[in-house]
């Protein structure tokens, strides 16, 4: 690992831990939600993060295709798969923060609510990517199908956004329904920067063992 990989790992680790503290100790309940918000703090910097993550999968896949440089294709798959990981912990800490808050009386986690489906849609695409890309073994034939398959496949990330507006209703709350002060988005500052130090430095190596530099 270069050094700039081990700063920037280093980085994430300790802006990881402060916003950590600050999240599960330093902060006050909030107004509306009280202790259940915490939650809050890892599942919001995760969707942003699988959000992004997976529009580098798309901007990958289109360089690989233009290029053809396998080098675009191993960012691609280093994305995708950082992407479900971050998708994975929002969906599990989104299930957590509903039932602590809006299910809690009637003893649900899950309740197809639209923002709830197509984050479990958009996960089971990149998902499929994955899982295809172990069944190709040619590594050109892989490429092109991951790429194909990336952009196709990305529609399920601005619909995720939009499934409120198209079904026209959510329990999913918003930053104002949840009470958020000034501080408490200082903390969830510090956790996206340190799960975007991370997702940079594992990409950073996987571009350098791919022959990248930089």
């Amino acid at each position: 690992m270069s050094s700039k990989n081990s700063i920037l790992l280093l980085t994430s680790v300790a802006l990881g831990a402060a916003g950590t503290w600050g999240a599960l100790a330093a902060l006050a309940p909030a107004r509306v939600l009280g202790e259940a918000y915490r939650i809050f703090f890892f599942e919001f910097p995760s969707a942003l993060l699988a959000t992004g993550l997976f529009t580098l999968t798309l901007a990958a896949g289109l360089l690989y295709l233009r290029t053809r440089s396998l080098r675009w294709d191993g960012v691609a798959e280093g994305s995708a798969r950082l992407g479900l990981l971050f998708c994975t912990i929002t969906l599990l800490t989104g299930v957590l923060f509903a039932r602590e808050t809006w299910y809690e009386h009637q003893n649900l986690y899950w309740t197809w609510d639209p923002i709830e489906t197509s984050t479990l849609s958009m996960w089971f695409v990149y998902a499929g990517l994955l899982t295809l890309r172990r069944a190709v073994e040619e590594p050109e034939a892989r490429a092109r199908l991951s790429a194909v398959l990336g952009v196709f496949g990305y529609v399920s990330v601005p619909m995720t956004y939009l499934s409120t507006r198209i079904a026209g209703f959510s329990l999913h709350p918003t930053s104002a329904s949840i009470g958020l002060e000034p501080p408490m988005w200082g903390v969830a500052v510090l956790m996206v920067a340190s799960l975007a130090g991370f997702s940079m430095a594992a990409l950073r190596w996987e571009w350098q063992a791919s022959g990248g530099r930089g």
